[in-house]
Protein backbone atom coordinates (compact mmCIF):
# COMPACT_ATOMS: atom_id res chain seq x y z
CA UNK A 1 0.00 0.00 0.00
CA UNK A 2 1.13 3.49 -0.78
CA UNK A 3 0.59 6.23 1.74
CA UNK A 4 -1.97 8.31 -0.95
CA UNK A 5 -3.86 5.23 -2.69
CA UNK A 6 -7.27 6.12 -0.70
CA UNK A 7 -10.08 5.58 -3.37
CA UNK A 8 -12.20 7.41 -5.46
CA UNK A 9 -9.54 10.28 -6.04
CA UNK A 10 -7.35 11.43 -3.41
CA UNK A 11 -5.26 12.73 -4.80
CA UNK A 12 -7.16 14.64 -7.34
CA UNK A 13 -8.45 18.44 -5.93
CA UNK A 14 -12.13 18.09 -4.18
CA UNK A 15 -15.30 18.88 -5.99
CA UNK A 16 -16.47 21.74 -5.83
CA UNK A 17 -17.65 22.72 -2.65
CA UNK A 18 -21.38 24.02 -1.79
CA UNK A 19 -22.19 27.70 -2.10
CA UNK A 20 -22.24 29.83 1.18
CA UNK A 21 -25.31 30.43 3.02
CA UNK A 22 -24.64 34.50 3.13
CA UNK A 23 -23.17 34.67 -0.04
CA UNK A 24 -24.08 32.23 -2.65
CA UNK A 25 -20.85 32.27 -4.14
CA UNK A 26 -19.04 29.10 -4.10
CA UNK A 27 -17.21 27.92 -1.70
CA UNK A 28 -17.07 25.83 2.07
CA UNK A 29 -19.48 26.20 4.34
CA UNK A 30 -18.32 27.96 7.46
CA UNK A 31 -19.38 25.99 10.40
CA UNK A 32 -16.91 23.65 12.14
CA UNK A 33 -19.19 21.05 13.26
CA UNK A 34 -17.28 19.21 16.25
CA UNK A 35 -19.75 17.36 17.68
CA UNK A 36 -20.18 15.14 14.69
CA UNK A 37 -16.45 15.02 13.71
CA UNK A 38 -16.07 13.58 17.45
CA UNK A 39 -19.08 11.09 16.75
CA UNK A 40 -18.04 10.33 13.63
CA UNK A 41 -14.21 9.31 15.60
CA UNK A 42 -15.98 7.31 18.55
CA UNK A 43 -18.24 5.13 15.29
CA UNK A 44 -14.67 4.45 14.23
CA UNK A 45 -12.77 3.95 17.14
CA UNK A 46 -16.18 1.49 18.70
CA UNK A 47 -15.95 -0.53 14.92
CA UNK A 48 -12.33 -1.21 15.27
CA UNK A 49 -11.35 -0.89 18.34
CA UNK A 50 -8.78 -3.80 18.67
CA UNK A 51 -6.90 -2.20 15.81
CA UNK A 52 -6.74 1.21 17.21
CA UNK A 53 -5.83 0.49 20.17
CA UNK A 54 -3.26 -2.19 19.30
CA UNK A 55 -1.90 0.41 16.67
CA UNK A 56 -1.41 3.15 18.58
CA UNK A 57 0.30 0.65 21.81
CA UNK A 58 2.48 -0.60 18.74
CA UNK A 59 3.42 2.94 18.10
CA UNK A 60 3.92 4.16 21.51
CA UNK A 61 6.10 1.34 22.23
CA UNK A 62 8.20 1.86 19.45
CA UNK A 63 8.70 5.34 20.23
CA UNK A 64 9.59 4.30 23.78
CA UNK A 65 11.68 1.94 23.58
CA UNK A 66 13.63 4.28 20.03
CA UNK A 67 14.24 6.84 23.05
CA UNK A 68 17.07 5.15 24.45
CA UNK A 69 18.56 6.37 20.83
CA UNK A 70 17.69 10.00 21.81
CA UNK A 71 17.19 10.49 18.30
CA UNK A 72 14.86 7.95 17.21
CA UNK A 73 11.91 9.32 17.87
CA UNK A 74 12.59 12.44 15.79
CA UNK A 75 13.56 9.69 12.70
CA UNK A 76 10.32 7.55 13.57
CA UNK A 77 7.83 9.75 14.63
CA UNK A 78 6.56 11.03 11.48
CA UNK A 79 6.93 7.64 9.88
CA UNK A 80 4.84 5.52 12.31
CA UNK A 81 2.48 8.33 12.61
CA UNK A 82 2.00 8.48 8.88
CA UNK A 83 1.34 4.83 8.94
CA UNK A 84 -1.54 4.94 12.20
CA UNK A 85 -3.60 8.05 10.21
CA UNK A 86 -3.01 5.65 6.79
CA UNK A 87 -4.52 3.35 8.95
CA UNK A 88 -7.39 4.91 9.84
CA UNK A 89 -7.78 6.53 6.84
CA UNK A 90 -8.39 3.09 5.12
CA UNK A 91 -11.08 2.38 8.07
CA UNK A 92 -12.84 5.34 7.03
CA UNK A 93 -13.25 3.94 3.52
CA UNK A 94 -14.43 1.09 4.67
CA UNK A 95 -10.93 -1.01 3.46
CA UNK A 96 -9.45 -4.11 5.06
CA UNK A 97 -6.62 -3.17 7.25
CA UNK A 98 -4.22 -5.09 9.53
CA UNK A 99 -1.30 -4.09 11.60
CA UNK A 100 0.86 -3.65 9.27
CA UNK A 101 -0.50 -0.82 7.38
CA UNK A 102 1.43 1.03 10.67
CA UNK A 103 4.74 0.70 8.63
CA UNK A 104 3.44 2.31 5.34
CA UNK A 105 4.53 5.20 6.28
CA UNK A 106 8.29 3.98 5.71
CA UNK A 107 7.20 3.21 2.35
CA UNK A 108 7.86 6.72 1.92
CA UNK A 109 10.08 7.53 4.58
CA UNK A 110 11.96 10.90 3.22
CA UNK A 111 8.31 12.35 3.12
CA UNK A 112 7.27 11.31 6.04
CA UNK A 113 10.24 11.72 8.21
CA UNK A 114 10.66 15.17 7.42
CA UNK A 115 6.78 15.99 8.17
CA UNK A 116 7.76 14.01 11.30
CA UNK A 117 10.50 16.58 12.09
CA UNK A 118 9.31 19.70 11.00
CA UNK A 119 6.07 18.86 13.48
CA UNK A 120 8.86 18.40 16.17
CA UNK A 121 10.17 21.76 15.49
CA UNK A 122 7.53 23.88 15.81
CA UNK A 123 6.61 22.22 19.11
CA UNK A 124 10.19 22.53 20.43
CA UNK A 125 10.11 26.36 19.09
CA UNK A 126 6.48 26.72 21.19
CA UNK A 127 8.38 25.05 24.28
CA UNK A 128 11.24 27.23 24.29
CA UNK A 129 8.64 30.64 24.01
CA UNK A 130 6.92 28.97 27.02
CA UNK A 131 10.16 28.07 28.99
CA UNK A 132 11.87 31.91 28.14
CA UNK A 133 7.83 33.06 29.13
CA UNK A 134 7.57 31.15 32.60
CA UNK A 135 11.72 31.89 33.08
CA UNK A 136 10.57 35.52 33.36
CA UNK A 137 7.11 35.08 34.85
CA UNK A 138 8.37 32.94 37.93
CA UNK A 139 10.02 35.93 39.40
CA UNK A 140 6.41 37.13 39.64
CA UNK A 141 4.95 35.62 42.93
CA UNK A 142 1.86 33.65 42.37
CA UNK A 143 0.03 35.76 39.83
CA UNK A 144 2.60 35.38 37.82
CA UNK A 145 2.78 31.44 37.80
CA UNK A 146 -0.63 31.66 37.23
CA UNK A 147 -0.53 33.68 34.13
CA UNK A 148 2.49 31.41 33.05
CA UNK A 149 0.37 28.04 33.45
CA UNK A 150 -2.11 29.97 30.63
CA UNK A 151 0.28 31.51 28.25
CA UNK A 152 1.75 27.90 27.88
CA UNK A 153 -1.43 25.95 27.45
CA UNK A 154 -2.17 28.66 24.69
CA UNK A 155 1.37 28.29 23.17
CA UNK A 156 0.42 24.65 23.19
CA UNK A 157 -2.65 25.07 21.28
CA UNK A 158 -0.99 27.45 19.04
CA UNK A 159 1.21 24.93 18.35
CA UNK A 160 -1.54 21.96 17.67
CA UNK A 161 -3.66 24.67 15.82
CA UNK A 162 -0.40 24.95 13.12
CA UNK A 163 0.71 21.91 12.81
CA UNK A 164 -2.11 19.24 13.32
CA UNK A 165 -2.83 18.96 9.74
CA UNK A 166 0.76 17.81 8.55
CA UNK A 167 0.93 14.37 8.26
CA UNK A 168 -2.59 13.86 7.61
CA UNK A 169 -1.66 15.73 4.46
CA UNK A 170 1.12 13.99 3.66
CA UNK A 171 -0.17 10.39 4.13
CA UNK A 172 -3.19 11.55 1.92
CA UNK A 173 -1.95 13.83 -1.16
CA UNK A 174 1.50 13.83 -2.95
CA UNK A 175 1.58 17.58 -0.60
CA UNK A 176 5.70 18.45 0.24
CA UNK A 177 6.35 18.45 3.56
CA UNK A 178 7.10 21.82 3.66
CA UNK A 179 4.12 23.15 1.70
CA UNK A 180 1.70 20.94 4.28
CA UNK A 181 3.17 23.00 7.29
CA UNK A 182 2.90 26.47 5.24
CA UNK A 183 -0.81 25.54 4.17
CA UNK A 184 -1.73 23.98 7.78
CA UNK A 185 -0.22 27.54 9.34
CA UNK A 186 -2.29 29.61 6.62
CA UNK A 187 -5.14 27.97 7.17
CA UNK A 188 -4.90 28.40 11.30
CA UNK A 189 -3.98 32.29 10.26
CA UNK A 190 -7.01 32.31 8.18
CA UNK A 191 -9.81 31.07 10.21
CA UNK A 192 -8.48 31.53 13.41
CA UNK A 193 -11.36 30.53 15.40
CA UNK A 194 -12.20 27.10 13.92
CA UNK A 195 -8.34 26.23 13.67
CA UNK A 196 -8.01 27.23 17.52
CA UNK A 197 -11.40 25.33 18.63
CA UNK A 198 -10.15 22.06 16.61
CA UNK A 199 -6.50 21.77 18.43
CA UNK A 200 -8.17 22.40 21.94
CA UNK A 201 -10.38 19.13 21.39
CA UNK A 202 -7.21 17.34 19.94
CA UNK A 203 -5.10 18.49 23.02
CA UNK A 204 -8.03 17.89 25.66
CA UNK A 205 -8.22 14.48 24.24
CA UNK A 206 -4.64 13.93 24.36
CA UNK A 207 -4.75 15.64 28.42
CA UNK A 208 -7.71 13.48 29.97
CA UNK A 209 -6.32 10.25 28.48
CA UNK A 210 -2.62 11.59 30.34
CA UNK A 211 -4.01 11.97 33.80
CA UNK A 212 -5.72 7.79 33.87
CA UNK A 213 -2.38 6.85 34.30
CA UNK A 214 -1.37 7.08 30.24
CA UNK A 215 -3.51 3.95 30.08
CA UNK A 216 -6.17 6.57 29.19
CA UNK A 217 -4.18 7.70 26.29
CA UNK A 218 -4.65 4.13 24.73
CA UNK A 219 -8.51 5.34 23.75
CA UNK A 220 -8.33 9.40 23.61
CA UNK A 221 -5.52 8.90 21.31
CA UNK A 222 -7.31 6.95 18.27
CA UNK A 223 -10.69 8.77 18.89
CA UNK A 224 -8.17 12.05 18.86
CA UNK A 225 -6.10 10.91 15.57
CA UNK A 226 -9.71 9.62 13.32
CA UNK A 227 -10.99 13.42 15.01
CA UNK A 228 -8.02 14.85 12.82
CA UNK A 229 -9.04 13.11 10.17
CA UNK A 230 -12.54 13.90 10.40
CA UNK A 231 -12.08 17.44 10.72
CA UNK A 232 -9.43 17.39 7.60
CA UNK A 233 -12.05 15.91 5.22
CA UNK A 234 -14.83 18.01 5.90
CA UNK A 235 -13.02 21.25 7.02
CA UNK A 236 -9.78 21.80 6.42
CA UNK A 237 -8.98 20.38 2.79
CA UNK A 238 -12.09 22.14 0.69
CA UNK A 239 -10.33 25.39 2.48
CA UNK A 240 -6.55 24.32 1.68
CA UNK A 241 -7.43 23.01 -2.02
CA UNK A 242 -8.45 25.86 -3.97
Amino acid sequence: MTLHDAPHGADLPPAAPPPHAATGRPGPPDRVDVGRYLNRAWELFTANAGLLVGGFAIVFIILLVSAITVVGPLILAGPLMAGYYGMIQRLRDGRETEFGELFAGFQDFARTCVAGLLVVLVMILGAAVSMIVGFILGHIPCLGQIVAVVINLAVSVVTAAATMFVIPTVVITPRAPVDALRDNVRFAQRLVTPALLLAVVHLALAIVGSLVCLVGLLVTMPVASAFVMEAYHDYYRPRVSD
